[in-house]
């Protein structure tokens, strides 16, 4: 047999060998891809099955600890809340065409000379500001928040901004 015979057999089996490699790495790839979907879509639904009152439960529960997260539309060119805002789009929108949301309207005041603080982005800072409380609860291993509370405030000196802060407390239900 030819030496160019067996430097042939010896190249195709490792270009099949590396071809088998390919194809298992990427099996794997894909099957991580797939677990880690499947761990979002987990993590979302306990994020949506999180309870959120203004008041108390009728059942009982054990008090895990206080959660707060603050959220603002200040910035110059964006802001924490326009990219929350991003993020939550898709939520949004599906709120928006149910009416649980108001639709955006053009903010007039600059017509008269008014002074506007994105009264447009009160809503959705309160949506997802919950949806940030409900991910704390989570990860503290809550599955409620009681006597949530919150407080905006109003910047109208120069530019109009405003700060949205909420709160509450994460508590675990005992017999759900």
């Amino acid at each position: 047999m030819p030496f160019w015979d067996t430097d042939y057999k010896k190249e195709a089996m490792k270009t099949k060998a590396a071809k088998e490699a390919a194809e298992q790495k990427a099996a794997e790839a894909k099957q991580k891809a797939l677990e880690a979907k499947q761990r979002a879509a987990e993590y979302r639904q306990k994020v949506n099955a999180i309870i959120v009152t203004t008041g108390d439960l009728k059942e009982d529960y054990e008090i895990i600890g206080p959660v707060f997260f603050q959220v603002s539309n200040k910035g110059l060119f964006s802001s924490t809340l326009s990219e929350l805002i991003n993020k939550y789009s898709a939520e949004i929108e599906e709120m928006r065409n149910s009416a649980l949301i108001n639709k955006e309207r053009i903010d007039w005041g600059g017509l008269w000379g008014q002074r506007s603080v994105g009264q447009n982005d009160f809503e959705k800072a309160f949506f997802v500001a919950v949806q940030e409380l409900k991910k704390r609860a989570v990860v503290l291993g809550g599955d409620a928040i009681v006597s949530m509370r919150q407080d905006i405030d109003l910047d109208t000196n120069g530019v109009q901004f405003f700060y949205l802060q909420i709160y509450g407390t994460v508590v675990k239900r005992i017999n759900k």
